[in-house]
């Protein structure tokens, strides 16, 4: 009795170490590669999955064949890239603010119900929000006033659904004026956010 006692416990022994191997390949993707696998990876890949990436991917470890994507860092970092890549501008709309105001003001609204009526028409993949200041005051000031800016206007985009497409905000400060000024110049057309189109 006392061997069969420990025969059946080896076997559960046996069959915890067997689960978790299964649960982890479940979890890392690796189960449809079962057929030609079963539960565990081939040890090139299992290799390739411990390898610390350190360095750029051009000079990284080539990447076993048949490895899942979900652990091949380069072709997720080239994803990512891909991502966040902008497409081309096919239209550009600005918003204009009062000095030192981050609130958009009510004669500016009617370039936000232009850009609602024309959005259908160029049907945006991408609609980019930026921020800017005019060289008037600090420049870390200026840049977290560009950023409220392009927040006002974001929320006002939102509002309007334009949240349905890729919003893309970004705030410039001073660092890119529409028109060219010495340091300390207040001047209205710097101090603006540039709503974009892009498909």
């Amino acid at each position: 009795m006392r061997h069969i006692t420990q025969k059946l416990l080896l076997c559960a022994a046996a069959g915890a170490l067997l689960i978790p191997s299964a649960v982890y390949a479940e979890h890392h993707g690796y189960m449809h590669f079962g057929e030609k696998y079963g539960p565990t990876l081939p040890t090139e890949i299992r290799n390739y999955e411990n390898y610390e990436h350190r360095e750029p991917c051009q000079f990284y470890k080539e990447v076993p064949l048949n490895t899942p994507k979900s652990i091949d860092r380069c072709k997720l970092e080239e994803d990512v890239q891909v991502s966040q890549r902008l497409y081309p501008v096919v239209a550009s709309y600005t918003i204009y603010f009062d000095f030192d105001k981050s609130t958009i003001r009510q004669d500016q609204y009617a370039t936000i119900e232009r850009l609602m009526r024309e959005v259908n028409t160029y049907q945006p993949l991408q609609v980019t929000v930026v921020g800017h200041a005019d060289a008037a005051g600090d420049e870390t000031y200026n840049k977290a006033l560009s950023a409220k800016r392009a927040d006002s206007v974001s929320k006002a985009l939102t509002q309007r659904n334009i949240a349905n497409f890729f919003l893309d905000e970004e705030a410039r400060g001073e660092s890119d004026l529409a028109i060219e000024t010495p340091d300390g110049v207040k001047l209205a057309e710097n101090r603006r956010v540039v709503i974009q189109f892009r498909r």
